[in-house]
């Protein structure tokens, strides 16, 4: 125990034998509730921050000692019932009577400075405990926040020919936490290990990364070393490397096709197109592939924007449902021999045969449309009577044109007819609706 609390519960125990009659002529009963209140929250104030200090386990029995013997003098003195107070003499003259009480005044108005040093000399001692040390709140303390469970990172790697043994554990024992690593995880095909196809299943990590127990040494020891091979990055391994690893499972199929093709001979890679680190690769869902492929192709981007286009941004048509990346027999990466064959699987009505074919659309559908956009109706290249005139002009035969002028001039298409047509909005559809091909007997001229 302190001297300064040895003193203070020193000068109680003299003060002890006056303190009742003080209370009984000042206060009466109540007064003994509040000294007791008063006495209780300075012990239980003091010992509650005497415990929130790190390092005082070892006094707290002590305390613990003090408050009990503190609180059973109180209760003594509380357990007794308060005596009246006296009661006047009947010879006594009421002048002396109050003469008597105002002489006792001064004796008992000593009792609140007294107990209010006792009180400073504990306060004093609860001040000089607490400022030795901060420490957390005590509530803080009694209901620490849960923190996700880690999994333990290996003591020590060991090296299989290059490879760190326990993959995929011991990767996951840094990268376990990272986001796209969950995701991954919980839903990519690639992560399933109950199927012996899959990189998880048959290598771990180390199966798409290459001989990693350097890189694990290096970070278990603070460093900064990469895995066997990286994927992205300024540390990226060369494009025939990583294309290796993918094409290592993924042979054959769309890839009968990659050898020599566009993609192929421009440098890209799988990486640059493909996610793996996710649990659905964006280039294989509709509805964000064209974000992906306009990350290169920014003129396609613009013309999506454009007031006729193919319902790409709408999510109704894809690239990949026109195009092959991966490599392709017809022109333009295109998924069918020709452009008509790829534009045929939508626009079946087009195919034909006709009895009454034009000529230009059998050839390919390109010389009139334009397939990602333009500002022209129907993705018309231009506007549609000059559309008709690039090919049917003032000159030629009767088979390529003389449409309007020239010896094979078709009566009502001379050239001021025909431009007064074009001013009043008239267009060669307006008669030729059946521009790509009819059956029609009389469908010669494409009539409807």
């Amino acid at each position: 125990m302190s001297s300064k609390i040895r003193s203070a519960l020193d000068s109680l125990a003299i003060r002890a034998a006056d303190r009742n009659g003080y209370r009984r002529a000042r206060r009466g009963a109540e007064s003994s509730m509040s000294a007791t209140a008063l006495l209780a929250s300075a012990v239980i104030l003091g010992a509650l921050l005497g415990f929130a200090r790190p390092g005082v386990a070892g006094e707290l029995a002590s305390a613990t000692a003090d408050y009990s013997a503190l609180l059973d003098f109180v209760q003594s003195k509380d357990a007794a019932p308060p005596a009246p107070a006296a009661a006047k003499p009947s010879n006594l003259p009421d002048d002396a009577y109050h003469a008597s009480l105002r002489g006792a005044a001064p004796a008992a108005a000593q009792e609140p400075a007294a107990a209010a040093a006792d009180y400073s000399a504990l306060l004093d001692f609860v001040q000089s405990n607490d400022a030795a040390e901060p420490n957390l709140v005590v509530a803080q303390a009694a209901n620490p926040v849960a923190k996700p469970p880690r999994i333990k990172k290996p003591s020590a790697p060991v090296s299989e020919n290059g490879y760190a043994k326990g993959d995929p554990q011991t990767c996951l024992g840094c990268h376990g936490q990272d986001a796209h690593i969950v995701a991954f995880l919980r839903a990519s095909p690639m992560a399933v290990k109950g199927d012996p196809a899959t990189p998880m299943a048959s290598g771990g990590c180390e199966s798409c990364h290459g001989p990693s127990a350097a890189h694990v040494a290096s970070r278990m020891k603070g460093g900064d070393g990469e895995p066997g091979l990286v994927f992205k990055g300024p540390n990226a391994a060369p494009v025939a490397d990583r294309n290796a690893v993918c094409q290592g499972c993924h042979e054959g199929g769309m890839l009968i096709n990659w050898q020599g093709s566009q993609m192929e001979r421009a440098g890209v890679a799988c990486v640059d197109c493909h996610t793996v680190h996710a649990a659905e690769d964006p280039v294989r869902v509709k509805k964000t592939q064209p974000e992906v492929c306009f990350a290169c192709h920014a003129e396609q981007r613009a013309d999506s924007f454009k007031y006729s286009h193919h319902p790409i941004r709408e999510g109704k048509v894809v690239c990949s449902d026109c195009h092959a990346p991966m490599g392709s027999p017809g022109p333009h990466l295109l998924k069918e021999f020709s452009v008509n064959e790829t534009c045929y699987n939508c626009h079946a009505d087009k195919r034909g045969p006709m009895l009454w074919e034009h000529q230009p659309v059998r050839e390919d559908c390109t010389n009139c449309h334009t397939p990602h956009g333009s500002s022209e109706q129907r993705l018309m290249k231009e506007n549609m009577g000059f559309m008709c005139s690039s090919c049917h002009s003032g000159s030629g035969d009767n088979y390529s044109g003389a449409t309007f002028g020239g010896g094979g001039s078709v009566p009502g298409h001379n050239p001021a007819q025909y431009a007064a047509e074009l001013a009043n909005q008239r267009e060669c559809l307006g008669c030729h609706s059946q521009v790509h091909g009819s059956n029609s007997p009389n469908g010669a001229f494409f009539f409807r």
